[in-house]
């Protein structure tokens, strides 16, 4: 028995096989009645074993080569398609999009791990990190946008530009540690859980009356206390910590205090 090439072909693709008429017409063989009242795989199996009886050696050797130089085509178009892929990335240079080239469109598949390029964040300044030498001089090390920048110098303050802002930052004195226990005066303000959020301190600051308009120490003789969770998952982890430790210079001027609880409350 011999099949035709194009219905040799129709059989092995069409797998999904919703009848069995179709493959009694292109060999010459009469399935069993009972065939129709198979289950599909019944029948998958049934053309396979058809196609095993009256397919050649040499019909099956074509196939199995045109299989192999599909499969190979395949692999190569899709080796080229993936050396020309690019990146899609944001506005602020993190990944998005794998673009892959497939003619004159590409196929975007989006991608949800991986690192950024050129990232830049707007306006964006973490640190500066001090450390003081014995000359009684210092080092400092800040990111500011999208750049890490160093300095090093000896004046009382560290003057810092960044995205069109100057800031300060007190970098000669050290506050001196209040005592743990004290006589607790009126008006001693008890916060908790800035989590690294300075945008919260300085609102909540203002609002009890602790710093004026412009941030700077308004509540006298009288003491703050952090009672923990000053830092932990917010990214503004460095600017609370300097914030903390200017209100503790003018604090101690003032003759008040800041407390500051390391860990949580």
């Amino acid at each position: 028995m011999r099949i035709r090439r194009w219905g040799f072909l129709l059989s092995t693709f069409h797998l999904a096989i919703p009848s069995a008429d179709l493959y009694a017409q292109l060999i010459e063989f009469t399935p069993p009645a009972n065939i129709y009242a198979s289950p599909p795989s019944a029948r998958r199996h049934f053309l396979f074993y058809c196609l095993g009886k009256t397919t050649t050696k040499k019909t099956r050797i074509y196939l199995l080569r045109g299989i192999v130089i599909a499969g190979t085509l395949f692999l190569i178009l899709a080796g080229v398609a993936l050396s020309n892929a690019r990146i899609e990335l944001t506005e602020a240079g993190v990944h998005q999009r794998l673009l892959i080239p497939l003619g004159f469109a590409s196929a975007g598949i989006h991608t949800y791990a991986g690192t950024g390029d050129k990232v830049k964040m707007a306006g964006f300044l973490d640190g500066p990190i001090v450390r003081r030498k014995a000359d009684g001089g210092w080092t400092t090390t800040w990111y500011c946008e999208d750049k890490v920048q160093q300095l090093a110098g000896k004046s009382a303050e560290l003057s810092i530009d960044c995205a069109g802002q100057s800031r300060q930052f007190p970098v000669s004195r050290s506050p001196s540690v209040p005592n743990a226990v004290f006589e607790t005066p009126e008006d001693t303000v008890i916060m908790s859980d800035i989590e690294g959020n300075t945008r919260f301190l300085d609102a909540a600051l203002a609002a009890l009356e602790v710093t004026d308009v412009d941030g700077n120490w308004r509540h006298g003789r009288k003491h703050l206390v952090i009672a923990g969770d000053a830092v932990d998952r917010g990214r503004d982890v460095l600017a609370v910590l300097w914030r903390l430790y200017a209100l503790s210079l003018q604090a101690q001027d003032a003759g008040g205090a800041v407390h500051v609880l390391l860990g949580n409350q």
